[in-house]
């Protein structure tokens, strides 16, 4: 496969990044999915990934940016490591999927952790799907969060 000038500029940028902060990795690009692999040595893959993938975010964020500096064309791409960001779309569907279950049963409103802005979209998909709740974002910046709710019946709407 030939790699795009920008593919290049991704991998190579990704490797200084990766340098300077004293990591070892190996960098694979997969242009099906658009997403970026990083394979670090044994334990350095949690110092990348951080506390709830926040390093992981921020590596992400810093890499689009330098990318689109130096090649006016923003890289769509989801960094990967360790399988880190498929599991953690599974610990978020399968906490959706309770928060639901949860609020059917008592039909109280349930506020979920505070996430960033892909993960309540992962979130908000889920619930989506869900018949008999309603989920909205309520909150800014960090401390922005999904709130559960029990969907209004019908009738209560007409009077």
């Amino acid at each position: 496969m030939t790699l795009s000038e920008t593919d290049q500029v991704v991998i190579k940028t990704a490797e200084d990044i990766l340098a300077k902060l004293g990591l070892e990795a190996e960098i694979n690009l997969s242009k099906d999915r658009q997403k970026l692999e990083v394979v670090l040595k044994d334990r350095e893959s949690g110092v990348l990934i951080g506390y709830h993938g926040e390093n992981l975010n921020s590596f992400q964020h810093l890499l689009k940016m330098i990318v689109y500096q130096k090649t006016s064309h923003w890289p769509s791409l989801m960094v990967e490591v360790g399988g880190y960001r498929e599991n953690r779309e599974r610990v978020l569907e399968n906490m959706a999927l309770s928060a639901a279950r949860r609020v059917k049963t008592s039909g109280r409103v349930l506020a979920l952790p505070p996430l960033p802005a892909f993960e309540r979209r992962i979130v908000h998909l889920v619930l989506a799907r869900e018949e008999g709740i309603i989920a909205e974002s309520e909150g800014e910046g960090r401390g922005r969060r999904i709130m559960v709710k029990p969907a209004e019946r019908r009738e209560d709407l007409t009077g």
